[in-house]
Formats: structure tokens, C-alpha cells, sequence
């Protein structure tokens, strides 16, 4: 639910997840033989041998591959938006032989896929695809399809890295004021303090009692932490200084523009 329309289309209908799902089940790579014949299975990121308690036991990767098809194959979206093609049918009916008893009595869920499975196979589906139709907007990595895929990336990576470097990670007075009237931004979000805990001093971080009467942003424990530390805060504080007293300025003068227009309403109301 949290992954965006975009990102679930790109995993389902160009990489086609679920059939990478039943391929794995089908080749359980999770297990092996060593050089003497033992069966292993990788357990808690090591391979380690298998013994008779283990038989028809689920290992912890195979459970995740399973619980991974069963919230793909049920997910709203699969089934608003994912084609089943006689491919994808065939495919996905493979899993039936391995949903017995002993597996759905370990992963009880799996018994609705089950379920879905049984539903599929007697659907009439289309021979190659192409039925749906679903348009979807994209946001598209620009800038690394262009460094990575075009003709001007195949010629000079040097050049490309110090432009970027003087573009883009070259500081500036320009760019720090900038950098700085962001920050001034943030700062000014004062609806956020009440889910902050109590103030600490930005000199020393001990618990802080007093706030600089300029920004009214940051905290000290005392006088003397707050002289050490005016050098550094010194250029934020007037900016958002500034720019707080800019916006109370632009918030008067609306206030009295909209008190004058009132005024002309009411005498040509009386009128």
C-alpha cells in the first residue's frame, strides 16, 4: 500500500514479479547437497544440514517467497490491473501441486491463493496480452538516462564530472544565502515545536531556558553560552530576522488595504 502506482506497475508488468515467484519455488534455491551428498538449506544467512525433523518443514526463505505471492496474487491491484495471458496462466498454475495440506498447515493463508489458483484455471484468457490499457505518468530519472544512455555521456566522464562539480557542488555567497533563506524557512515552522521535547542549549545542549529575542529560534542555557555561540548564528538570525520582519510588514499592509476596501463597501452599501 505505501509503494506508489508507478513502482507497482514497474515491478508487475515490466519485471513481471510473480512469475520471477514461481520460478524460485520451482527451483528452491534455498536448498543444496554437498560434496558428500547431505542436504542443506540456507538458514539465518549460512547453509546448514537438514535433518529428519526438518522434512516437510518450510525454511524461513521459502516462507517468504510464498507470503510475497500470496500479498502480490491478492493485492487489489493485481487484480484490477494485472492481465492474465495464457502465459502467465500456465505459469501461475504451477504452484498448485506444491499447495498441499503440510504446506497451508504451516502458512494457513495460502489456502485463499489456493483458492485464486482453482478460479484461474477455468478462466478464458487472450493468447498473448495487449487487452488492458493502463496509462500510467511516470517520474523519470532525467538527468542518469541522460549521463548513462546518451551520446554525450560516451565521450568525456571527466568532463562531465567537473561540470557537475562546478554546476551543481560549487559554493557560492549566492548559493549559501540561498542555502540559508531555506533554512530560514524551516526555522519558521513553529507548529512543529509542540512535538518537540524540551529545548537544549545549541552551545552545549544542556536543558535550555533562553531563546534568542531576534529569530526567537534558537535556545541557550545561559548568557554566556549564547555570546560564544553568536559568531555562528549570527547570519541565520538576521536572515530570518529579516524575513520574519518582511512578512509582518506585507501582513500589515494587507490587513489595511483590506480594511480600506471594506470602508469604500460599507459607504457605498450606504449609499
Amino acid at each position: 500500500k505505501e509503494l506508489s502506482l508507478a513502482t507497482v506497475n514497474q515491478l508487475m508488468e515490466k519485471n513481471d514479479l510473480l512469475m520471477l515467484f514461481v520460478e524460485l519455488i520451482e527451483t528452491k534455491p534455498w536448498y543444496r547437497k554437498n560434496k558428500r551428498g547431505d542436504r542443506m538449506k540456507f538458514e539465518d544467512q549460512q547453509w546448514v544440514p537438514t535433518t529428519k525433523e526438518d522434512f516437510g518443514k518450510v525454511c524461513k526463505l521459502e516462507a517468504q517467497v510464498w507470503l510475497s505471492i500470496f500479498k502480490l496474487a491478492m493485492s487489489e491491484h493485481t487484480r484490477k490491473n494485472y492481465e492474465i495471458t495464457n502465459f502467465r496462466k500456465e505459469n501461475l498454475l504451477r504452484l498448485r501441486k506444491y499447495l498441499n495440506e503440510v504446506l497451508i498447515d504451516q502458512l494457513p493463508v495460502l489456502e485463499e491463493l489456493l483458492k485464486a489458483l482453482e478460479h484461474i484455471s477455468i478462466l478464458n484468457v487472450q493468447g498473448s496480452g495487449g487487452g488492458k490499457n493502463v496509462f500510467l505518468i511516470e517520474r523519470i530519472p532525467e538527468l542518469r538516462t541522460e549521463i548513462l544512455g546518451g551520446e554525450e555521456a560516451k565521450k568525456d566522464w571527466k568532463a562531465i564530472a567537473e561540470k557537475a562539480i562546478k554546476e551543481y557542488f560549487q559554493e557560492t555567497p549566492e548559493s549559501r544565502e540561498a542555502e540559508m533563506k531555506k533554512m530560514a524557512e524551516l526555522y519558521e515552522m513553529h507548529f512543529s515545536e509542540q512535538f518537540l521535547g524540551d529545548p537544549i542549549c545549541a552551545k552545549c545542549g544542556k536543558k535550555a531556558t533562553n531563546r534568542c529575542s531576534r529569530c526567537k529560534q534558537e535556545w541557550y542555557c545561559s548568557r554566556e553560552c549564547q555570546i560564544k555561540a553568536w559568531k555562528a548564528h549570527k547570519p541565520i538570525c538576521e536572515i530570518i530576522s529579516a524575513d520574519v520582519k518582511k512578512k509582518e510588514e506585507a501582513a500589515a499592509k494587507k490587513e489595511k488595504d483590506e480594511g480600506k476596501t471594506k470602508k469604500v463597501l460599507i459607504q457605498e452599501v450606504k449609499q
